[in-house]
């Protein structure tokens, strides 16, 4: 059925204008993309061969699967020809994106040829970003992080299939892919998932403390993250709740996390993080540190209102009727709405 339906839109595209024919590559990679996740690799590379063919003629489909051409040296280099066409006239018309997805399909192509040789494809992958970054008109940040999911993704869908591969290449491209952004939870969960496979959790707190708890080094200003983002501080701390007791993992090492999760810049006024931070103390029957880590999460963040409501909502039995009374006061020294007074 999605065969059909993939092969009908692409012949239909014949009757586009010349501008909206630019997006058919998005078609393109998604059909491939969808025979890839099932398995097909064969008939994947047989139907990535018409790509630049007669988009109109219904022939298109015999021609492009075609058992003779799949392994035809003139095939694949007029596929790659096209393909590398594409890219460059994506990028001389500022359509970066549509650059980046011609050059996915141009490593999906070396994939699909080499497919038993990650590294190959991974020499394939670096050269296409060396040339997007370089030749891109504008930023190559969203670029870079969109050309480095793809390749995630189609590693991923190497590995899930149960194909031989390096785990220190995927391992390799991930660490690298984290300290470029280190925000990105793409990268960060397959890191982790890639880890749990080998049941060597310690380096994914390492590169939580190397690359996520620390500046990334860059020479350009331009180039850097900004900091005020807690998505790699949430991540380490689902990472440590994550561990279990064998790999370590205990109250005061999670605590220890949240911890030197606020000491980071935009981190500290994170009411969000207070809030995990207050949850999980009373989770673990911490009443005492529960009710330390609510005032420390009102002094950093005395307008939000959500913090004061956690003391009448979970710590009733520990303040009392009169400390309960002073938080009251708080919120309407600070101006907070009130709806009804006690």
């Amino acid at each position: 059925m999605a065969k059909t339906v993939f092969a009908k839109a692409i012949r239909m595209s014949a009757t586009l204008d010349g501008m909206v024919r630019h997006d058919m590559v998005l078609l393109w990679r998604s059909r491939i993309t969808n025979l890839l996740n099932a398995g097909q690799t064969t008939f994947a590379l047989a139907q990535l061969l018409g790509f630049g063919l007669d988009e109109s003629s219904d022939a298109t489909e015999e021609r492009s699967g075609k058992a003779s051409d799949i392994g035809s040296t003139t095939a694949r280099l007029r596929l790659r020809n096209a393909l590398t066409a594409g890219r460059d006239r994506m990028l001389s018309l500022s359509l970066t994106t549509l650059a980046v997805y011609y050059s996915e399909l141009l490593v999906i192509l070396d994939y699909l040829v080499n497919g038993t040789l990650l590294q190959a494809v991974d020499n394939s992958f670096r050269e296409n970003l060396h040339f997007l970054t370089k030749n891109a008109a504008s930023s190559h940040r969203n670029l870079e992080v969109l050309f480095r999911q793809s390749f995630a993704k189609l590693l991923y869908i190497h590995i899930t299939h149960k194909r031989p591969y390096s785990p220190s290449t995927f391992r390799s491209f991930l660490t690298e892919s984290i300290a470029a952004f280190p925000q990105n939870t793409i990268f960060l969960s397959l890191y982790a998932w890639n880890e749990s496979r080998f049941r060597i959790d310690d380096r994914v707190r390492g590169i939580m403390r190397e690359l996520v708890f620390t500046t990334k080094q860059h020479t350009d200003e331009e180039d850097r993250e900004p900091t005020d983002n807690i998505i790699p501080q949430v991540f380490a701390i689902y990472t440590d709740l994550n561990r279990g007791v064998t790999h370590g993992s205990n109250c005061n090492a999670v605590r220890g996390t949240f911890e030197r999760a606020l000491q980071s810049e935009g981190a500290a006024y994170s009411a969000t993080l207070w809030k995990l931070y207050f949850l999980f103390e009373y989770a673990n029957h911490e009443m005492n540190r529960a009710r330390d880590v609510f005032y420390r999460a009102v002094r950093a963040c005395p307008w939000v209102k959500e913090l004061y409501l956690l003391a009448f909502e979970h710590l009733g039995g520990t303040m009392g009727h009169r400390e309960l009374r002073g938080v009251y006061e708080m919120l309407v020294e600070r101006e907070l709405r009130i709806r009804v007074a006690l």
